[in-house]
């Protein structure tokens, strides 16, 4: 489900998105040809207190990338740690 905040991102975030990836990996990912292509499953732990920041900007990066996110917690969501944010 989309953020209920991504419409506060300027509206131009997804072609930096965009230019920033393509910056980072300009060429052959011979990373992600060492990996494969069986699907993975990451999670993404919150190791210190905090409040989750970020879920659109971090779900538009995943996105563009061919992954998916599934999100545990709720944006603006405080949590202890080790706390299973995503995965």
């Amino acid at each position: 489900m989309p953020s209920q905040y991504a419409k506060l991102l300027p509206p131009h975030f997804k072609e930096d998105i965009k230019a920033w990836l393509a910056q980072d990996a300009p060429c052959f990912d011979y990373g992600g040809y060492v990996v494969g292509d069986t699907p993975e499953v990451a999670m993404l732990y919150g190791k210190s207190p905090g409040v989750l920041a970020g879920v659109p900007f971090f779900d538009e990066v995943f996105n563009q990338l061919g992954c998916r996110v599934d999100w545990l917690i709720s944006e603006g969501e405080s949590f202890e740690p080790v706390k299973l944010c995503a995965k």
